[in-house]
């Protein structure tokens, strides 16, 4: 059923503020209402906003003012004319841009996350590690069951993703996650041709680009932002004794194949204008290719584009032997690393440095970025700015010095000998200076650790 949408009254809750003049900035998405006040609401204000019928919650995190909305008022609307009428003649008042908001409904889906994320890149850390000691073989059944443990969350983040984002935008969460893992099911998989990372087919008479929806992050959100409005039409047309049925049912049969034919020629298409600005950088300047490359690699596998410049990897392996795109991408890794140990070093909330200290030492031994990007660094920007800026420092030195890597690896310190050729010393070099400039600017810029939902 449709919610209801209701002629709202703000006079109470601009009185329970203490007045637009305490008001020092308002923001909200589409179930989170966060507002800073220059002096702290009393226990009656707190009070006074309880009693009003709109939020399920009300609570401090940090100086924000929390308020969590009810299901029985349509709260896009509701916040926005109420971001409206605090920040009406008070030029004081400060808003969120598009991307600050996007950012904080962004974390707002990782969070629950968040913990295993960091157990699993621990874990995959010490198999990792334990394979190195010959502690274990990387061919035991041992192995590939505590391997899977490990790497289920990132493999099959999306769908997880999906459920989280489905509570985001107020729709059923499981036929969210459903949704997003037709996406990963064997049929599409095997559609790609030949095990290669993109294929062709054709839904009806329609083109479909497929790609490797496994471990990204974008198709899930633009899949649940789809379906959020899909369901909500749906929900409109049908009747309610009806819904259990039909929703779900038209929702599949309209979301997916939508999904499927407009997200997969996005990625491939900007994914093969990367792989192509790439080698146009190479030739002309190595040294601006490793900043790019060092600097953007998250950005890249955040958004599936890494899956173009891999086939590039591979062709220069089985070619040359050797590879220049390998180097530059690991310093990202230790720029992120850097950010890990810049916001131990910095921290004073005890939750705050526990998932630093567990992404550093998933980033060191295994190579594994997740935690850390989304477990704190992207919540809080700056750590995420500053492992961009370190890692593309860093890979400037190694393009600049045409460092070369032998194995197709992830930057760790386990992976060392992936990169054992003449140009080795410049590649310790260059994911030193990516660690180092990323742990001063996380240090000297600081982070703001409420964002991430702790308060001790």
């Amino acid at each position: 059923m449709a919610k209801k949408k209701t002629k709202f009254d703000f006079d109470p809750v601009i009185s329970a503020l203490g007045g637009r003049d305490n008001v020092m900035s308002v923001s909200a998405s589409t179930d989170l209402m966060k507002i800073t006040t220059k002096t702290k609401l009393t226990d009656e204000q707190v009070a006074a906003l309880k009693a009003i019928p709109v939020w399920d919650d009300v609570s401090f995190k940090g100086p924000d003012l929390k308020l969590v909305p009810n299901d029985d008022i349509e709260f896009d609307d509701y916040g926005s004319q109420l971001t409206q009428a605090l920040t009406r003649n008070n030029a004081n008042i400060k808003t969120k841009n598009v991307v600050g908001r996007v950012l904080d409904f962004v974390s707002q889906i990782f969070i629950p996350i968040i913990p295993m994320f960091a157990g699993s890149g621990i874990l995959r850390g010490l198999l990792v590690l334990s394979t190195e000691l010959h502690w274990l073989s990387a061919n035991s059944s041992t192995y590939h069951i505590l391997y899977a443990a490990s790497n289920a969350v990132f493999y099959f983040l999306p769908i997880l993703l999906a459920f989280s984002a489905g509570r985001a935008f107020k729709v059923d969460q499981i036929s969210s996650a459903v949704i997003v893992a037709a996406l990963m099911e064997p049929n599409i998989v095997n559609l790609l041709h030949h095990g290669a990372t993109t294929g062709i087919t054709h839904f009806f008479t329609i083109p479909v680009v497929l790609q490797q929806y496994s471990s990204t992050v974008i198709p899930a959100f633009l899949a649940i932002w789809l379906y959020s409005y899909a369901e909500k039409g749906l929900k409109r047309i049908i009747t309610p004794t009806l819904q259990v049925i039909f929703v779900p049912l038209l929702a599949l049969v309209v979301v997916v194949p939508s999904v499927l034919i407009v997200v997969g020629p996005i990625g491939i298409y900007l994914g093969q204008g990367l792989a192509a600005i790439m080698a146009w950088l190479v030739k002309a300047n190595s040294t601006i290719t490793g900043a790019v490359i060092g600097g953007l690699w998250p950005v890249f596998v955040i958004f599936g584009l890494h899956w173009s410049i891999i086939p590039i990897i591979w062709g220069n392996l089985a070619s040359a032997g050797h590879d220049f795109i390998i180097p530059m991408a690991a310093t990202s890794n230790f720029g992120i690393a850097g950010a890990a140990m810049g916001v131990l070093i910095r921290a004073r909330m005890a939750k705050t440095r526990s998932l630093a200290s567990s992404g550093l030492i998933s980033l060191l031994v295994a190579g594994i970025g997740e935690p850390t990007i989304w477990g704190f660094a992207i919540p809080m920007r700056r750590p995420f700015i500053a492992a961009c800026l370190g890692g593309a420092s860093g890979g400037a030195v190694i393009g600049f010095f045409h460092v070369d890597g032998v194995a197709a690896v992830f930057g760790a310190l386990t992976t060392l000998p992936g990169f054992a050729t003449p140009t080795f010393i410049w590649y310790i070099v260059g994911i030193s200076v990516a660690f180092v400039v990323s742990t001063l600017l996380t240090v000297i810029f600081g982070f703001d650790e409420t964002k991430l939902g702790v308060n001790k």
